[in-house]
């Protein structure tokens, strides 16, 4: 019943206060807010100075509503209402405030611990009052398209060349960093000395200068943005990094702070560029060939191993006496096994256009397509069965001796017959596992041989048993 009488109050007092942007905020008022969240740190709490015995909680966010103008907020109250508070927003939402306090930013206090921002004031909230809510009402298309807007001009990033070369004379020190993402690795979790359960994420980063730099994420809150990125699909603009020099890999690396903002896909010349540079490599083939050079030595195992063995999370190579049991070669396939890509992105395409916004060719008719295998498979063994695991390109110019083109101009009697010559024959299939969170299941597993079993296989799988 508290609860209810609380938040009718806060609707009631809301209605009562001016709706107001950034640009024209005036300090010591109250105000309601609507703004695209463009920075958010995960809870956090500490001691209460007038009550030692008690804790307080915050939380710290960063929103916009126009190209030029950004404010801090921090929200402070009980662990339950900070904890709800947090869970009803995420980074690149567009949310209303209501109930806001207005004060001015203490000198060199709030950039030691936020974000930089044009405004000169600083957004309070307090239980029970202030409230945060998704926005869908008018404006909220032109806010939303505020998440890819650069947060700086052109030509204010470095190179991550440039950063590599200052080696230890980096440690410390903050800069702004353009970049694509190679690899986002799986979040690792641990508990600190003190009891606080944390997370770490490392992220795989490249330019036209680098092939490899790695950026550490340890906010929960960029943690999940992260999980979202994928290799060489986003350009990541990452405002006030901080570099650090590991001594014993003797490189610079880079990590987030309270103080980071991230622009996912920024709409500019410099982003479009990199963009177009990391799509040169064919991103399936390059996949394939990073899972080859990666893996160890192939382990003889049963599907039944090999289920059991992804369960610890890391790559492994396995070698599997099995039977094909399906396969998309025909024509009542819901899956095709040939699809087009676009030659310049390697989107896949629905008809002669692209769609990607990002691409040279965007939205232009008539283009040319590349045609590439997208052929699955399912594996049985007397232990189990794999479905829908996806055979690498050279794999299948082996199993099948034709090129993607020759599979696409084929009848569906040919499909059928192709089909019948594969199916329920034993295999010596060699099978790579990779713990890649971007992709779907059925991708994390790719086929990179199939070689016909002989007597000799019959034989040394007949020991493990």
């Amino acid at each position: 019943m508290k609860r209810d009488l609380d938040a009718a109050f806060a609707n009631e007092v809301a209605i009562q206060i001016p709706n107001m942007t950034i640009q024209d905020l005036v300090a010591n008022q109250d105000c309601n807010i609507i703004g695209l969240v463009i920075g958010k740190t995960q809870t956090k709490r500490f001691q209460d100075k007038k009550n030692p015995e008690c804790m307080r909680w915050k939380l710290q966010f960063t929103i916009r509503d126009s190209p030029t103008e950004l404010i801090n907020g921090t929200a402070w109250g009980t662990e339950e209402y900070i904890t709800k508070l947090s869970s009803l927003f995420q980074i690149n939402d567009t949310i209303e405030l209501t109930c806001c306090h207005v004060q001015l930013k203490p000198p060199n206090v709030d950039e030691k611990w936020c974000p930089a921002t044009s405004s000169q004031y600083h957004l309070s909230m307090n239980e029970p009052n202030s409230t945060i809510r998704q926005y869908r009402g008018n404006g909220y298309i032109e806010i939303a398209a505020l998440a890819n807007l650069p947060l700086h001009a052109p030509g204010q990033h470095s190179s991550i060349g440039e950063i590599a070369a200052l080696g230890s004379n980096a440690n410390g020190q903050s800069v702004n960093i353009l970049a694509a993402v190679k690899q986002v690795k799986q979040p690792v979790s641990f508990v600190t000395r003190d009891g606080r359960n944390v997370q770490r994420c490392e992220v795989k980063l490249f330019d036209h200068t680098c092939e490899e730099f790695e950026l550490t994420i340890w906010d929960s809150e960029f943690i999940t943005l992260a999980k979202n990125w994928v290799s060489r699909e986003n350009i990541l603009s990452i405002i006030n990094a901080k570099l650090v020099y590991n001594n014993y890999k003797n490189k610079v690396a880079a990590k987030c702070d309270a103080t980071t903002l991230i622009v996912t896909n920024p709409s500019s010349e410099e982003a479009h560029n990199l963009y177009r540079h990391a799509q040169t490599v064919n991103i399936s083939l390059e996949v394939e060939e990073e899972f080859i050079k990666k893996t160890f030595e192939p382990e003889r195992m049963s599907i039944y191993d090999f289920i059991e063995s992804k369960a610890n999370g890391n790559n492994f190579n396995a070698e599997i006496l099995c039977c094909i049991t399906e396969i998309n070669l025909s024509d009542s396939s819901r899956i095709k096994p040939v699809c087009m890509r676009c030659r310049e992105c390697k989107t896949r395409l629905t008809s002669f256009t692209c769609s990607n916004s990002y691409c040279p060719v965007y939205m232009k008719l008539g283009i040319d397509p590349e045609l590439t295998f997208d052929i699955f498979v399912n594996l049985t063994d007397h232990t189990g069965s794999l479905n829908n695991v996806k055979l690498s390109q050279k794999c299948c110019m082996d199993i099948l001796s034709y090129e993607p083109k020759d599979i696409d101009k084929m009848k569906a009697k040919q499909l059928n017959d192709l089909k019948k010559s594969l199916v329920l024959e034993r295999m010596r299939v060699s099978v790579m596992y990779k713990p890649w969170q971007q992709e779907k299941d059925r991708s994390r597993s790719l086929v990179l041989s199939c070689i016909p079993a002989d007597l000799n296989d019959l034989i040394t799988y007949s020991k493990l048993n």
